[in-house]
C-alpha cells in the first residue's frame, strides 16, 4: 500500500549557489543517472502515485528556501503501519527479540543500533528475519528489521526514502574506516547506491546518497518513546548509521615476509587463463597449498611468542559499534535531509534486490525453466531446486 509524501515540497522553488561549493561525481553508472545536474538541479526519482519529482539544488544551502513551500499534515497509522510483508515476517526469532526488549521503542532502538553493522549495498536484500540473523544489513534491511520489532510491539511503523548529506569524515568511519574521502565514496558507489560528491574549498567535504530510514508512531511528548504516556506522533529513527572504532591487526605481510605479486606471479606462470571467460586452470594446488602453510607456520609462532594471550580482534583487527544507551529516543536524524521522496508501509518492488533463477535440462530436451523473484521474498519462500543459475540485476528507479 503506497501512502502519498507526508511533507510535499514546492517544485517551483530554487536554491541560489554557494560560492566554493560544486558537485563531484563519484564512480559508479547510477551515482550519476540517480541524482544528475540539470544547471544546477537535482531531481530526485518519484515512486508515489501522483506525486512529481522533488527538485532541489545540488548545490549551495538548502536552508531557509523550502519553509515556505512544506504543507504539514501529520496522518494516523492505518493497519498496514502494522502488517507483516515479504520483508517484515513475524518469525519466532523476531517475536522473541521484540519480548526480550520489552516491547519497548527506545530498547527496540537501541539493541538495533548497538548490533546491526552496516554494509553500504543498494536495495532490499535479507529482510528482517534474515537481517536478524546475519547482523549485517544495508540501510533498508536494517529498517525492515526496526520495523519488524516496533510492529511485533504493536507499535506503527513505516519506510521513509530519500536524499541525505552526510560529513565526508563521518562517512569514511562509517563505511570501513578510510583514509581516502574518495575511496569511500568509490566503495559506496559500487554497491549501487546512487551518490554524489560535495567540494568546498577544493576538498570532498559531504556526500549526497539515496538512504532509508524509519518513521514510529510512538508518544513523543514529554517522555520521547520512553513511557506509553503522551502525544503520539510520528518520529523518525535510523539505525544505520553509526560509528565505529577501529582496533589496527598485526601487519601479516611484515610479519611472514609474504610477496603478494610474487605469489601472483608464480600462479600465473603455470596457470591457463581464458581472458574470454574469466576462467583459470591447472593451478598447482601444492604451491599454494605450501604457501599457505608457510604463512599459518610463522604466523601461529610471532602470535605464540609475542601475544600468548591475543584475541581475533588483536590479531586479524576489530570493528566495534560507538554504543548509544539514551533513555529517550534521538530527537532527530543525525544527517541532512536534502528530499524527502515517498514514505511507504512496505518496500516497492523497485527498491527490491531481483534475481532470475534459470534450470536447465542438461540433455537438451526440455525448454529450461526461469523464474523471476526478489532476494527478500526467496528469503521468505525458499528455493527447493537442486540445480539452478543465477543472473542478478539490480533494478533502477
Amino acid at each position: 500500500m503506497w501512502r502519498e509524501p507526508r511533507t510535499q515540497y514546492n517544485n517551483q522553488h530554487r536554491a541560489a549557489s554557494s560560492q566554493g561549493t560544486q558537485s563531484l561525481s563519484l564512480r559508479g553508472a547510477e551515482s550519476d543517472e540517480a541524482i544528475s545536474d540539470n544547471q544546477g538541479i537535482a531531481t530526485l526519482p518519484s515512486v508515489a502515485r501522483n506525486d512529481n519529482p522533488i527538485q532541489v539544488a545540488s548545490i549551495g544551502s538548502l536552508n531557509g528556501i523550502l519553509s515556505s513551500a512544506i504543507v504539514q499534515t501529520i496522518p494516523p497509522p492505518t493497519a498496514a503501519d502494522l502488517t507483516s510483508t515479504i520483508e517484515v515476517q513475524f518469525t519466532p526469532a523476531i517475536l522473541a527479540k521484540a519480548a526480550e526488549l520489552n516491547h519497548n521503542p527506545v530498547q527496540i532502538y537501541n539493541w538495533v543500533y548497538n548490533n546491526i553493522e552496516y554494509v553500504p549495498t543498494y536495495g532490499s536484500i535479507q529482510g528482517a528475519d534474515m537481517c536478524l540473523q546475519t547482523m549485517q544489513c544495508n540501510d533498508i534491511d536494517t529498517a525492515s528489521l526496526l520495523i519488524a520489532l516496533l510492529r511485533a510491539s504493536n507499535i506503527p511503523a513505516r519506510y521513509v526514502y530519500g536524499t541525505i548529506q552526510l560529513p565526508i569524515q563521518q562517512v569514511m568511519n562509517w563505511v570501513g574506516g578510510f583514509s581516502d574521502p574518495k575511496s569511500a565514496g568509490n566503495l559506496i558507489a559500487s554497491g549501487g547506491i546512487p551518490v554524489k560528491g560535495v567540494v568546498q574549498g577544493g576538498k570532498l567535504a559531504f556526500l549526497k546518497m539515496e538512504h532509508a530510514w524509519v518513521e514510529a508512531y510512538v508518544p513523543y511528548g514529554p517522555s520521547r518513546g520512553a513511557s506509553a504516556f503522551g502525544v503520539k506522533t510520528w518520529i523518525p529513527l535510523d539505525a544505520s548509521y553509526k560509528q565505529y572504532t577501529y582496533k589496527k591487526g598485526i601487519d601479516v605481510q611484515q610479519i611472514t615476509g609474504f610477496d603478494p605479486q610474487s605469489f601472483i606471479n608464480q600462479i600465473t606462470s603455470t596457470a591457463t587463463i581464458n581472458p574470454t571467460t574469466g576462467s583459470v586452470t591447472n593451478i598447482f594446488t601444492t604451491t599454494v597449498q605450501g604457501q599457505l602453510d608457510a604463512i599459518k607456520t610463522t604466523l601461529s609462532s610471532y602470535v605464540n611468542t609475542n601475544l600468548p594471550n591475543a584475541t581475533v580482534g588483536d590479531v586479524i583487527g576489530a570493528k566495534d559499534i560507538v554504543q548509544t544507551n539514551e533513555d529517550i529516543l534521538p530527537p532527530t536524524l543525525p544527517y541532512t535531509i536534502i528530499a524527502v521522496g515517498n514514505e511507504f508501509d512496505q518496500v516497492p518492488d523497485n527498491l527490491r534486490y531481483q534475481i532470475s533463477i534459470t534450470v536447465e535440462d542438461t540433455s537438451g530436451v526440455l525448454t529450461p525453466l526461469t523464474y523471476n523473484t526478489s532476494l527478500p521474498r526467496l528469503q521468505k519462500k525458499g528455493l527447493p531446486l537442486a540445480t539452478c543459475r543465477q543472473h542478478r540485476q539490480m533494478p533502477r528507479l
